[in-house]
C-alpha cells in the first residue's frame, strides 16, 4: 500500500537551495530527505551463499568456486571466481583475489581485481591495490593503498579526433 505525499508547495526546494544550516530541523525531528535511502543490490541480496568459511575457521591455499562464498574467518592465499566473494565483519583475508563482484566488511590485505565492482562497507579495512571498473567505499571504511578503475568490461572508448580546421591565408587589399 503506497502513501501519497502532500502536494509540494515549492518551499522545500527553496529551503534546500538556500544552503543555510540554520534551517536544519531540530534534533529528533526529520527534515526533508536529501539522499535516497540505501538499498541492497538485488543481485547480492537475492543470491544464496554456496560456500562458507565461518568465524573460527582458518584456511591457507588456493580457493576457486562458483556462486557466492562468504568468508567470516581467516584466509591466506589466492581466490579465483567468476562470481561473488563476500568478506564479513571480523574476517581477516590476506590474499590475491580475482572475482566478478567483491563485497568487503572485514579486513583485507593484498591485491584485488574485480570484473564488475567492489563494494566496501564499514567496518571494512583495506590495505593493498584494487582494480575494478566500479568502486564504492562507504563512509567509515579504512582504505590504505591504490585503486585503478579501467573502463567497464565490454565497452570501448573511442577517441574521435575532429579534423584540423583549414586555415586560409587572409587576403589583404593593398
Amino acid at each position: 500500500m503506497s502513501q501519497k505525499s502532500p502536494p509540494s508547495t515549492g518551499q522545500e526546494s527553496a529551503d534546500l537551495s538556500a544552503g543555510s544550516l540554520d534551517r536544519l530541523p531540530a534534533p529528533g525531528r526529520r527534515g526533508p530527505r536529501i539522499f535516497p535511502p540505501f538499498q541492497e543490490e538485488p543481485s547480492l541480496a537475492d543470491t544464496r551463499v554456496t560456500g562458507l568459511l565461518d568465524r573460527g575457521a582458518r584456511f591457507e591455499g588456493k580457493l576457486t568456486f562458483e556462486g557466492v562464498v562468504r568468508i567470516g574467518g581467516e584466509f591466506y592465499g589466492e581466490i579465483f571466481t567468476q562470481d561473488t566473494l563476500v568478506i564479513h565483519p571480523g574476517a581477516r583475508v590476506f590474499a590475491d583475489v580475482e572475482a566478478d563482484v567483491v563485497v568487503i566488511s572485514g579486513h583485507f590485505e593484498g591485491n584485488m581485481s574485480a570484473r564488475r565492482r567492489v563494494i566496501m562497507h564499514p567496518p571494512a579495512s583495506f590495505k593493498g591495490s584494487v582494480t575494478t571498473p566500479s568502486l564504492r567505499i562507504d563512509e567509515g571504511v579504512t582504505f590504505e593503498g591504490a585503486s585503478r578503475m579501467p573502463d567497464p568490461v565490454g565497452t570501448e572508448v573511442k577517441v574521435r579526433r575532429s579534423p584540423s580546421p583549414t586555415v586560409e591565408p587572409s587576403r589583404q587589399n593593398p
